[in-house]
């Protein structure tokens, strides 16, 4: 089809990239008393960020609410559009309350923001020897930052709206005049019913820290060097929206509460490397490096401790095996915990799945769908749902994880190779995540499963409902614990370069095998939609991934060559066969084919400078295709959305030039 798009003249103002101010002030000094330094820093910085864009202002006008001032003027022409709606008093510029005829012009408004932001950082510390000995040494630090950002918003006032869905008074100026609906009059619109509001944002931290190293004693391998250390933190957030936007008074925007927290952290920490073995036979060195840390967290009320320990042995000067294992922490950031109960706005149609699924092919939806009771010929609401954010205080849990890594290095000296293969493992627990209303609706009816978890997390109107049917009316979007993610797989790394009588030759691989790929969001498969949490070798998470870049340098030219290999996927639990609108067997392309891409260039060097010239995707080769539809996919036509690793581009030219002053 062919569409003219027409813009009204305000559109040429509206900035493409907002304009921003930065200055920055740095200072630092350093002294030194004997055997002791003392060191500090300050900086300061401010930004300001200045935004002119426009939205729409569509009040829903009419009903009770018609009655203008009577003391406004009207034209001919005003009276001639309000005629189709309402009815008139004797007065002739007095519109009559009438309880039916309603309108929704549609005009534009400025978007415009303005936020400055002050931060401001200050370290002091000192650090020196202690005499008695030649190895130990100590140094403590205390800084603090602290961040004041005010947010300057032009809005639209419900009280000031005339919106007969948002206001009791009546609209104040005429909506269907054409200067308001061409944006002529924009600035008598947004003096009528629009107003700056201000909100404050301020993070503080407090840092203190010493740590004390140094050699413990001397085993025959060489002496054990150490660390011990102890840090208290102290971080807060006092986010202030203003009185308009924590009372909802603001049309067609989001309402905020007060963000405000305080969390203090207690830790100590220690590392220690020990030498056990040096120029023993199978055994050039082996090393042992541990370490841990313990903490206290008031704002989860949690004392807990992570720790690592890692393994390196060089068995001869050619081979070495190394393994490393260990835990780590994060408990909810401020914002994660404290966040105050937001409200947004969001149309159905761009969350509903459900809208006209009985013109859909997604098998998950059009079942899930009817099952919801939802015609299949539904065709949305024009009401927007609302959308509710709000911190986990009290119900989100620490991020967890174990990890371990162990593999072997080949470096022999008389061969110009080298190959390491390691061995991964991570699984992470309670990932601090935060769901979108639109992945939450499409986990609920895009699922394998229906009804899980995700379709508790909102309501939807029922058919029968007496305004509104099936209008997803609540989205309850806030922060959860993804159950568990895992991956399980091995790396390989294997270089060579040479120099030969033609040039020098640099050959370099890296492969990923994956062996398991596990996500689940909720504590069952079943909960979150899916049949089986692995994803290994699903759209988008190949199990081999690979490339190979070779290059040959003559004097100042360097030839290279590099592919890049990304193996098959396919959707797991759709058939390549299935009833297409009450035809069977219908045949669609479930499998994401492998692909090998190639890239060229040419790089000529100079002293000062340097430019290369190079081709990507050199044979053209298109992206891996998959019939759109499948339950739980995306795609961008037939290219599946969120398999990164394809190439949307096709063959292109690129160019770099370099030069150092």
């Amino acid at each position: 089809f062919y569409e003219d798009v027409l813009n009204y003249d305000a559109y040429g103002d509206v900035q493409l990239i907002d304009r921003q101010e930065r200055f920055s002030a740095f200072a630092t000094s350093d002294f030194s008393f004997g055997d002791i330094n003392w060191t500090s820093e300050f900086l300061y910085n401010r930004r300001g960020t200045d935004t002119h864009r426009l939205r729409q202002f569509f009040p829903v006008i009419g009903g009770k609410n018609a009655g203008l001032d009577p003391s406004l003027p009207l034209s001919a022409a005003q009276r001639a559009a309000y005629q189709r709606l309402y009815t008139y008093s004797n007065n002739p510029n007095y519109i009559a309350p009438v309880t039916s005829g309603v309108a929704q012009p549609i005009m534009p408004f400025s978007s415009d923001q303005k936020v400055r932001v002050d931060y401001y950082y200050v370290r002091t510390g000192l650090d020196g020897m202690f005499k008695s000995t030649d190895s130990w040494s100590w140094s403590t630090n205390l800084s603090y930052t602290r961040s004041d950002g005010d947010y300057n918003v032009l809005s639209i006032l419900n009280s000031k709206s005339g919106d007969v869905t948002r206001s009791e008074t009546a609209p104040s100026v005429n909506y269907f005049d054409p200067c308001f609906l061409s944006g002529q009059c924009m600035d008598q619109l947004q003096a009528a019913v629009g107003q700056w509001h201000k909100g404050n944002t301020v993070y503080d931290q407090l840092l203190v820290n010493a740590v004390v190293t140094g050699e413990l004693f001397d085993l025959p391998a060489g002496p054990v060097g150490s660390a011990f250390g102890a840090e208290y933190r102290r971080f807060s957030i006092d986010d202030q929206p203003s009185e308009d936007e924590r009372s909802g008074n603001l049309w067609g925007q989001s309402s905020a509460l007060v963000t405000k927290g305080t969390d203090t952290v207690k830790e100590v920490y220690t590392e220690i490397e020990v030498p056990l073995l040096k120029g023993k036979p199978a055994s050039e060195a082996l090393s042992l490096n541990l370490s841990a840390r313990a903490f206290d967290y008031d704002s989860v009320s949690d004392s807990d401790y992570v720790w690592k320990a890692g393994l390196s042995w060089q068995i001869i000067p050619a081979v070495r095996l190394r393994a490393t294992k260990g835990t780590s922490y994060r408990a909810p950031g401020l914002y994660e915990l404290y966040l105050g109960n937001l409200s947004s706005f969001t149309g159905q149609a761009s969350i509903d799945p459900c809208i006209d699924w009985g013109n859909k092919t997604n098998e998950n939806l059009r079942a899930n769908c009817a099952a919801a009771g939802v015609p299949a010929n539904y065709v949305g609401n024009p009401s927007s749902a609302q959308v509710f954010q709000g911190g986990g205080a009290g119900l989100l849990k620490p991020e967890t994880s174990n990890a371990f890594t162990g593999g072997i290095v080949f470096t022999p000296a008389s061969w110009p190779i080298s190959v390491a293969v390691d061995y991964f493992n991570y699984e992470v627990r309670d990932q601090i995540a935060s769901l979108s209303a639109a992945s939450i609706i499409s986990g609920c009816y895009g699922a394998d499963v229906y009804p899980n978890y995700f379709c508790t997390l909102f309501t939807r109107n029922p058919a029968n409902a007496p305004t509104d049917p099936n209008k997803i009316d609540n989205v309850h979007a806030t922060y959860i614990n993804i159950y568990k993610q895992k991956v399980r797989g091995y790396d390989l790394l294997a270089r060579f370069d040479k120099d030969l009588s033609f040039g020098k030759l640099e050959l370099e691989s890296q492969v990923t095998y994956t062996v398991e790929d596990f996500d689940q969001t909720f504590s069952t498969a079943v909960a979150g939609g899916l049949v089986n949490s692995n994803r290994l070798g699903s759209i988008g998470r190949p199990q081999l991934v690979g490339n190979l870049r070779m290059a040959l340098k003559r004097e100042d030219w360097t030839y290279s060559w590099f592919m890049n290999y990304v193996d098959e996927t396919k959707h797991l639990t759709a058939s390549p066969t299935f009833t297409y609108f009450n035809w069977t067997n219908a045949v669609r392309d479930v499998v994401a084919e492998a692909r090998l891409y190639h890239t060229a260039s040419v790089k000529y060097d100079q002293p000062k400078w340097s430019v290369l010239f190079g081709i990507n995707n050199v044979f053209d080769k298109d992206p891996a295709t998959i019939s759109n539809g499948l339950p739980n996919t995306s795609t961008y036509g037939n290219v599946p959305a969120f398999a990164t690793q394809y190439d949307l581009l096709g063959r292109t030219l690129f160019a770099r030039f370099s030069v150092k002053f």
